[in-house]
């Protein structure tokens, strides 16, 4: 992919944290074709004559790295000079983010198929540190680096000298570009002035300083905004709530004016600030609002802030961390600014409306447009939980949110560079040998793992060369696949089945939580899945047999005529027992995982049907049984609805789960109940409901170019919808109950 370059980083810098450096390069395009080919750790933006043009690099895991390859053709100005820069980050700290790589770029701009400029040689980029992103600041959150701090006007070292780093390995960049639309803040909701409590004293974030190569010691820090901004509080607001354009206000010193988009949105902070002085401007952010402003802390540890400081004069600002919010306020805490220009630039999959989807159920419409903004802010490069927070690639979350790439885009690009990441990377943060990480790429500063997410990654792997037709990376993953089953094998009790299992055993956000030991009955039905899959893949008679023991011992020990229950513990004289102890996930995960059939358990299947469901309805209708919760009971639950022929009542359970989602903050979230993220990746899968058990459509065949339709399909007179999958391959339109579908191209129904 390379002709020349050398990947390089400044001499001075070498193992520094939180340093941005700017490698610059004019440029004279007279040619046909011109492009930038760029590898780089951690992150990098590209701006080309002022405008950002692309964000990147695509993540990977430890070990490689990948490559963006950008046509500049049409984005050049002929004839003339133009200004290029590539700036890039580096963190140097453990989080759910990134992995701790050396820091590096490695950049060659190629006209015409001949290499015109490239890291590594004297004279074709000048490299200069960045000194207004201020170094030493504390992190943003527990799971991601440190906060965006900034001081304007932006201020440059001189020029660096430039070291060749070693051990740079590349592969291809397999998602999609970002889509960096600009997207104005134009309902201005208040205004008013701030007030500051006495000081806040925040503790948990103290607490990181005692991990090894976390974050910078805060104690010596003028500011530390985690307690900063719990201070803020607010003395007069006047509600507003109005259209704005082409707006710019004045805030005098403890002034503030709040903002919201149409949706809970992610991407950089983007203004024009001008003082006439010295001043500070905090721009503070949440995705909705309590009591009818933001609350400063409280919500997830996330210091939800953007801190700009300010010499007199006029200012461009765009933020480098990517950022979440629906709800803006723009505080001005010392002196006196102006702000223009207001925007977000958003850094989401700029496929995600290959499909469409339209009916006259305007409850459904808005889940479906709540659906497809939660995936593409959750699937830019790989797979997140949420845009905000973390931006970690968590197993479990994947599986889910995997099925919506293929079914929005028609393709499955960011999976594929996903699930590589496991299987390629060179190793992985101190986990016991054979279990794969819980989110990746990532270093989780305590060593911990969930060995529940790496049995859904085997089956979401089984359902991706089922999507893809990928069989290459079956061969890749073998190996650790087979390791991950030889852990799993220390644990096997003289049942058969698994037992006291290290790690952090999840299940659930709920009750089931609380019942993972010592044998849990929902862990052991994923490692029966598992096996499964990997029988299938691998034909491996031999881990089929084992399986369909673990089913039979699941059954004998779990089942009590009417519900599964959920773990085996020991008592105070060492002996094994079932107690009654019931959730209502589990009852999911047995169907889910082929444990439960429904020509053998059609009483349970008529109870989840009919006992279960929003609202926590089982609470009143089998007490004794707890509830599930959104992640992810609730999408196990509809997957058991939709394997059962009751695809009909998934339409109306859709409303009841999730309209009050959209209505809020126009995404879909991790828990049924605001607190935690309101924009949780792997919630898009509402996108496959909507599909599949309103539409009808199962699935597509890309081996086999079939596209499969539900035969026991039934719509509800109300649904009249429009579908293009594959680029237009199939369109499906549903009126008044009756059905026609058309399929272009080589595709057959299967």
């Amino acid at each position: 992919m390379f002709k020349k370059a050398i990947p390089v980083w400044a001499k001075e810098y070498v193992d520094e944290r939180n340093i941005l450096l700017e490698f610059a390069k004019n440029v004279k395009f007279d040619g046909k074709f011109i492009k930038l080919t760029l590898a780089a750790d951690a992150l990098y933006r590209l701006y080309v004559n002022g405008e950002l043009v692309s964000h990147g690099p695509q993540r990977a895991g430890k070990g490689f790295w990948r490559v963006d390859e950008i046509d500049l053709t049409h984005v050049l100005k002929r004839e003339a000079e133009n200004e290029l820069k590539i700036q890039v980050l580096t963190h140097g700290i453990k989080s759910f983010e990134y992995v701790v790589q050396p820091a590096f770029l490695m950049a060659e701009i190629e006209m015409d198929g001949n290499v015109i400029a490239a890291t590594g040689f004297d004279g074709d980029f000048s490299v200069r540190r960045i000194l207004s992103k201020v170094q030493k600041v504390e992190r943003y959150s527990y799971q991601r680096p440190f906060l965006d701090v900034w001081q304007l006007p932006v201020e440059y070292s001189d020029e660096l000298e430039t070291v060749k780093v070693e051990g740079i390995n590349v592969k291809p960049r397999t998602a999609p570009y970002p889509n960096l639309e600009v997207i104005p803040f134009d309902m201005l909701v208040s205004k008013g002035e701030a007030s500051f409590k006495s000081e806040v004293k925040v503790d948990a974030p103290q607490k990181w300083n005692t991990l090894e190569n976390f974050s910078y010691d805060v104690n010596g820090f003028d500011v530390y905004y985690n307690e900063a901004i719990a201070t803020i509080g607010t003395a007069h607001k006047e509600d507003v709530d109005k259209k704005v354009e082409n707006y710019s206000f004045i805030l005098e010193e403890n002034e503030f004016e709040m903002f919201k988009l149409p949706y809970d949105n992610t991407g950089f902070i983007k203004c024009t600030i001008e003082a006439p002085h010295d001043a500070t401007v905090y721009f503070l952010y949440d995705d909705v609002l309590r009591d009818g402003d933001i609350l400063q802390y409280g919500t997830s540890g996330i210091a939800r802030v953007v801190p700009v400081y300010l010499k007199g004069g006029k200012h461009s600002f765009i933020g480098i961390e990517p950022y979440t919010m629906q709800y803006l306020k723009v505080l001005c805490v010392k002196g006196s600014v102006k702000i223009s220009g207001l925007s977000l630039v958003q850094y989401v999959n700029s496929r995600s409306h290959v499909a469409s989807f339209e009916s006259d159920d305007e409850a459904i419409n808005r889940i479906y447009e709540a659906a497809v903004h939660t995936f593409e802010q959750n699937a830019v490069d790989i797979f997140m939980d949420c845009p905000h927070r973390e931006r970690a690639g968590w197993l479990c979350d994947s599986f889910f949110t995997a099925r919506v790439e293929k079914d929005l885009t028609g393709a499955s690009g960011v999976e594929k560079g996903f699930l590589e990441n496991f299987f390629y990377a060179t190793d992985f943060n101190d986990i016991p040998d054979g279990m794969l990480p819980m989110c990746y790429p990532a270093v989780e500063a305590t060593h911990n793992f969930i060995p529940n997410w790496a049995m859904f990654l085997v089956i979401e792997l089984e359902e991706y060369v089922q999507r893809t037709g990928d069989y290459g990376i079956i061969d890749a993953a073998k190996e650790r696949l087979y390791r991950l089953e030889d852990y799993f094998c220390e644990f096997i009790n003289e049942d058969g089945l698994l037992e006291k299992l290290k790690g952090w055993v999840f299940v659930e956000w709920s009750q089931a939580n609380k019942w993972v030991q010592d044998v849990n009955f929902p862990s052991n039905m994923m490692y029966y899945a598992m096996l499964k899959s990997m029988a299938r893949m691998y034909g491996d008679e031999a881990l089929d047999k084992k399986a369909e023991k673990i089913k039979e011992t699941i059954i004998k020990l779990s089942y009590n005529g009417k519900f599964f229950r959920d773990h085996q513990i020991y008592d105070e004289n060492g002996k094994k027992y079932t107690p009654e102890d019931v959730t209502e996930v589990c009852q999911y995960y047995a169907f889910f995982t082929g444990i439960a059939e429904k020509s053998k358990y059609p009483e349970l299947l008529e109870i989840i049907a009919n006992d279960f469901g929003a609202g926590h309805k089982c609470e009143k209708t089998q007490p004794g049984v707890y509830p599930a919760n959104a992640f992810i009971g609730n999408y196990l639950r509809m997957e058991v609805l939709a394997e059962n022929g009751y695809r009909k009542q998934i339409i109306n359970e859709i409303r009841d789960y999730f309209d009050y989602m959209a209505k809020l903050t126009g995404t879909l979230w991790e828990n049924d109940r605001v607190g935690s993220s309101c924009n949780h990746g792997f919630a898009s899968h509402v996108v496959r409901l909507i599909f599949r058990d309103c539409l009808g459509i199962d699935g597509v065949d890309e081996i086999n170019k079939k596209i499969y339709l539900n035969n026991d399909y039934t719509s509800p007179e109300h649904v009249k919808a429009v579908l293009p999958l594959l680029n237009g391959s199939i369109k499906v339109t549903v009126e008044g109950g009756a059905r026609k579908v058309e399929i272009s191209g080589d595709y057959k129904i299967g």
